[in-house]
């Protein structure tokens, strides 16, 4: 079908756009050089030249590997076809996976993400082959790849009326890929408090962290402040000391990453005072956090 073309006012001179997106101005212009609007004549009541808008709408589909190790040479075949409306040309731009190097489109080495499109004609299709040794992404099973026509590109002024079939992607498995890389951990926390004799006199805050969702937990902190009757903090096992601290009344500890279905204990050890008065019993409070499992509390009493 073909669409109904726009203008735009020209005074005295048309202004061309280059592939750095500058304007090449001719000969000295005697007004605004584009008129959105207005009467559509050139100063002085002569009447300005009229520039056409064309109308395309463009279509961007891609392939690529299945399946790599990261490193492997690859190549993504991408097709941008002109469905309808008028000649013209545009760009391309594309995001490989991280990491990957060596990006040749046909043979000729890029360093920018953004490549042209020659001019094409309405039903007719340009094909880019764009290569790389693909890099490893963040670590995990899918390494993506999307290649887009630009809202607003520079090598013409076109008005694209379907911007909807612009974006293409492609997911590629890394054979070595982490699989459990990814957002969605689920951490939770309970805990309990042992019995303890009369003549020990130590109190064992037991905190039991498990991971329920279908990623590693990250970043993994626990921090917690022991309830006054509970006594002076003795040890804490489950840590490493390393990454941490703890004082009298309270710690901070960051933990090793969870994977999913494991669990961590860890055990806050105090001595217990002979005080009385108001306030909680034994316990303590505790606050968990993570990268992607969410933040937890836990108030221990007995």
């Amino acid at each position: 079908m073909q669409r109904p073309r726009r203008t735009a006012a020209v005074v005295t001179t048309v202004l061309t756009t280059v592939l750095t997106g500058a304007l090449v101005a001719g000969p000295a212009v005697a007004g605004p050089a584009l008129a959105t609007g207005g009467t559509g004549k050139a100063a002085g009541g002569g009447k300005a030249a009229e520039v056409d808008i064309p109308f395309a709408d463009l279509k961007v589909e891609a392939t690529g590997p299945a399946k790599v190790v990261a490193g492997d040479l690859v190549e993504y075949v991408v097709r941008v076809t002109n469905l309808e409306g008028e000649e013209v040309s545009t760009e391309l731009e594309f995001e490989l996976p991280k990491g990957s190097t060596g990006i040749t489109v046909g043979s000729r080495p890029v360093t920018e993400h953004l490549i042209p499109v020659e001019s094409f004609l309405p039903g007719s299709t340009r094909v880019l082959r764009i290569g790389a040794r693909i890099g490893a992404g963040d670590g995990g099973i899918k390494l993506p790849a999307s290649f887009r026509i630009p809202d607003q590109p520079l090598l013409n002024t076109y008005k694209d009326t379907d911007w909807r079939n612009n974006h293409a992607y492609v997911d590629t498995v890394n054979e070595k890929g982490d699989p459990f890389i990814g957002p969605n951990a689920v951490l939770g926390v309970k805990g309990q408090i042992l019995a303890t004799s009369p003549q020990s006199k130590v109190l064992k805050q037991v905190i039991t962290i498990k991971n329920t969702g279908e990623h590693r937990a990250t970043e993994i902190e626990l921090e917690g402040r022991v309830h006054r009757l509970s006594g002076k903090i003795l040890k804490i096992d489950g840590v490493d000391p390393a990454r941490g601290h703890h004082t009298d009344i309270g710690f901070r500890y960051r933990l090793s990453p969870l994977n999913p279905g494991r669990s961590r204990t860890v055990i806050v050890k105090t001595r217990l005072t002979s005080e009385t008065g108001p306030g909680p019993a034994y316990g303590g409070f505790y606050v968990l956090g993570s990268a992607n499992g969410g933040e937890h509390t836990l108030d221990l009493r007995k």
